[in-house]
């Protein structure tokens, strides 16, 4: 079982596939198909098989109603584990991550076949932190490049609050522009908690998962009236105009999917200083005060 364990969570910090070959299922992404609390949705694993075993409760359950007055959501909870290694593994956490788990071999294999190059993931969810904690969804499209995994596309995102009703969350999906092959994986991960200091009790409620093909969802791909920068490409300052009063948070992606800026910004803020970024391309994403993107747009830094 500590294999299993080390595998799960050791992706809550870094995506990194185990195996050349993805799962072969399909993903459940409305959770109204039932499942009992030693096993998990159609297309995820969690910990809940290794709790069973350990005589421990689930983390993971079926939740009634779903988004809407649907049949079911999912509810992961941040749970206490037996862990075999407290030294490297956490002994509370909950998480729900893509792929299935072979306990005769104890090996995982993560994620989902698939090809597509979405513009970003959207769900629905209700959080409940015990007392400060923070809950995180990381998204990855990979391919095997014939010894190792590439990350094509990389999203997160990150919740610190509390949720009492249904909020939809957009997560803008940002592409390495290095690799130009189509993806032939999809993970996805919903953790409960943070990672460094996860609270028992936290409650992450989730339904209604959907990937949207570029140019149909609604974050924005290029500048657009509601936040324009320039100049383009830029040294050092970045000016920004016309900014949405909606907009209370910028941060600043290289094409890898790494986060190399964030600041909480105003109507009245119209410059960023940029002089520590790298020349290369850049994403920015515009969100509102509940961390939900609203506009997205790039540039370049050349010096």
């Amino acid at each position: 079982m500590k294999r299993i364990f080390t595998a799960i969570f050791t992706l809550a910090t870094t995506i990194v596939a185990l195996a050349q070959n993805p799962a072969s299922t399909v993903l459940s992404t409305n959770f109204d198909a039932a499942f009992a609390t030693s096993s998990n949705p159609t297309g995820w694993v969690s910990a809940n098989v290794i709790q069973a075993f350990s005589g421990l409760p689930p983390i993971v359950t079926p939740n009634n109603p779903g988004y809407g007055g649907s049949i079911s959501s999912v509810k992961i909870v941040t749970t206490q584990f037996q862990s075999p290694d407290s030294n490297s593994i956490p002994n509370k956490s909950g998480i729900l991550l893509t792929g299935t788990i072979n306990i005769a071999t104890q090996k995982l294999k993560q994620g989902i076949p698939y090809t597509s190059k979405p513009e970003g993931m959207a769900y629905y969810t209700k959080y409940s932190p015990a007392g400060i904690d923070t809950a995180f969804t990381i998204v990855a499209l990979t391919k095997w490049n014939g010894t190792s995994r590439d990350t094509i596309g990389f999203a997160t995102d990150i919740i610190t609050s509390n949720i009492i009703s249904w909020s939809k969350r957009i997560v803008p999906i940002i592409y390495d522009a290095t690799l130009t092959a189509a993806p032939d994986t999809l993970i996805i991960l919903f953790s409960s908690s943070s990672r460094v200091a996860p609270k028992l009790g936290s409650t992450f409620i989730l339904d209604e998962i959907n990937l949207y093909p570029t140019g149909t969802s609604n974050i924005i791909e290029t500048a657009s009236d509601n936040l324009v920068v320039y100049p383009n490409p830029v040294s050092s300052v970045l000016n920004l105009k016309n900014i949405d009063s909606n907009i209370s948070n910028i941060k600043i992606f290289d094409v890898s999917g790494r986060k190399v800026f964030e600041n909480k910004i105003s109507t009245f803020t119209n410059t960023l200083h940029l002089s520590a970024l790298s020349n290369g391309l850049y994403y920015m994403i515009g969100s509102d005060a509940n961390n939900n993107a609203i506009s997205k747009t790039k540039f370049e830094v050349l010096k």
